[in-house]
């Protein structure tokens, strides 16, 4: 049955039960209702199919925009495609289920709660025109901590490798940026005190394992007039005498090594280098000992220290060695001989020089031409310049004479104390005491020792052996024997001739000699 409109009808109702054929313009103001919810194509496919039940729309094929744009009910332009295939949302975009999938396979998804993955051999943050700062920030609630989570797929899932973030828990110090490995549960395990690696906010870095620089250099930078130190502590530091600490003092541009031992903490320099813009006048200052094992300290023209043979110190130096000291001195050790040996290259004169302000005073040496030995007032030994030669034979010959110093001796009640003479007196100065029963000792005797007495007063003494029993005075021996020397008497002369003979003669003021009487 055919529907037709009559002209100016403004209302008309018709139910068609069969094919509605329309050659012209449907005008439905009130909608258009479709008893089986399809619309059909011309080729009877069903292309629109309506849900009654819960108002979705089905398309059998595809959905083409002329206009390129999708409009909401306030007449607002949601969605516009244009000839590119760009989909721009004026408003936000809410996906209900739990991805979003790429062309080329890599997606972001929800599955897990909480969780946004992104499914991408590479995830790159672009910064959004050539001027703009690119940023990844991790923003965390006040609070907690702010972790990036470096995981690897495992047999039952990923296994979480290293944890860099804050610790917002960190009081001091505050908020610190934390490297953990193979924490043992996440996000939750940041832990300033026992982090691999700890960047304090106030530049400082804790490494809990070793530091290993390949690139061959490590500099330390200190403040502006501040020093630069570098401090290594064994045993955790925990003990004086743990820590080392290499210091560059900013003051002086000194550099030193020090340690704790003396109190923990507080750095004394056991080694300090002074620099100098002429590197061999740098000076190297040690506060307490220097052992060198090698044996062999050598300098810049090659002269050397060394102690290559067990015992012996050399000093080698290709013209001379000088001292600039008050005092040398050379302690034989244990019950070692003492020894210095000035070894010279044949022929020539091994020589000790004794200077003032740098001019020779003295020289005493050995005269290669001579094997003497020779004290003179010069450099150079022997060839006549000599004050004092001795041979190897034993003579000795001095060019001003000798003069003996006379010694004081006080003869007392036994002859001990000041009374006895010690051993190597040439001449001695006798005081009786006011007293001719005062007695004066000879010393024990040397063969060839030669003692003279003098008393210029006028009351005599007593003169005894060391041990009068055995060691006799011109034959005299005895228990406590002695010579009585008159007042009279003013120089005596002792001969030693054997290790218990003493044989002494004696002059009056005017010279006359005689005998002292035999000790009795």
């Amino acid at each position: 049955m055919a529907f037709v409109r009559e002209t100016g009808s403004s209302n008309v109702d018709a139910t068609v039960s069969g094919t509605l054929d329309a050659s012209g313009l449907i005008t439905a103001t009130s909608g258009v209702k479709l008893g089986n919810d399809i619309i059909y194509a011309s080729d009877g496919a069903s292309t629109i199919t309506l849900d009654a039940s819960n108002d979705n729309v089905t398309f059998l094929g595809d959905i083409k925009l002329t206009g390129g744009d999708i409009i909401n009910s306030q007449g607002e332009t949601t969605i516009t495609i244009n000839d590119d295939q760009l989909t721009t949302l004026a408003g936000d975009l809410v996906i209900s289920g739990n991805g979003l999938t790429f062309g080329n396979g890599e997606s972001i998804n929800n599955d897990v709660d909480g969780d946004l993955r992104f499914i991408a051999p590479e995830v790159i943050v672009y910064g959004v025109g050539t001027s703009a700062a690119t940023k990844l920030q991790l923003w965390s609630k006040g609070g907690e901590d702010a972790e990036l989570i470096f995981s690897e797929e495992g047999d039952s899932g990923a296994v979480n490798k290293w944890i860099v973030g804050h610790d917002a828990n960190a009081s001091s110090p505050l908020d610190p940026l934390c490297f953990m490995a193979d924490p043992s549960s996440a996000p939750s395990a940041i832990d300033a005190a026992t982090a691999e690696l700890r960047l304090d906010n106030n530049g400082d870095i804790t490494i809990a394992g070793d530091l290993t620089a390949n690139g061959g250099d490590v500099t330390i930078v200190g403040a502006e007039a501040g020093n630069a130190s570098l401090i290594l502590k064994g045993d955790e530091g925990d003990d004086a005498g743990d820590e080392w600490q290499i210091l560059v003092n900013q003051s002086n541009q000194h550099i030193s090594i020090g340690n704790d031992i003396a109190s923990a903490g507080i750095y004394v320099s056991m080694l300090e280098i002074t620099p100098h813009a002429t590197a061999a006048s740098s000076l190297v200052q040690i506060t307490g000992d220097l052992e060198v094992n090698g044996g062999r300290i050598t300098f810049e023209n090659d002269e050397y220290i060394h102690n290559e043979s067990d015992g012996i110190i050399v000093l080698n130096a290709a013209t001379k060695v000088t001292m600039e000291t008050a005092l040398l001195k050379i302690d034989g050790q244990g019950s070692g001989t003492c020894v210095l040996d000035i070894d010279s290259i044949a022929g020539q004169d091994p020589k000790v020089y004794l200077s003032e302000n740098g001019s020779v005073k003295w020289s005493i040496g050995n005269d290669a031409d001579d094997d003497d030995i020779h004290i003179g007032t010069s450099s150079t030994v022997g060839d006549g310049n000599s004050k004092f030669s001795m041979s190897t034979t034993g003579m000795v010959t001095v060019a001003g004479g000798v003069q003996t110093t006379a010694v004081s001796a006080t003869a007392t009640d036994d002859g001990t104390g000041t009374g006895t003479i010690a051993a190597g007196t040439s001449f001695v100065s006798v005081n009786a005491d006011s007293d001719a029963n005062h007695i004066i000792i000879l010393p024990a005797p040397v063969v060839g020792n030669i003692i003279y007495l003098s008393e210029t007063s006028t009351t005599g003494y007593e003169l005894r052996s060391s041990t009068p029993a055995s060691i006799g005075i011109n034959g005299g021996t005895g228990s406590n024997v002695e010579s009585a020397i008159a007042g009279a008497i003013t120089y005596i002369k002792c001969v030693c001739v054997s290790s218990t003979s003493w044989i002494c003669s004696q002059y009056d003021a005017d010279g006359d000699e005689s005998k002292v009487a035999a000790a009795a």
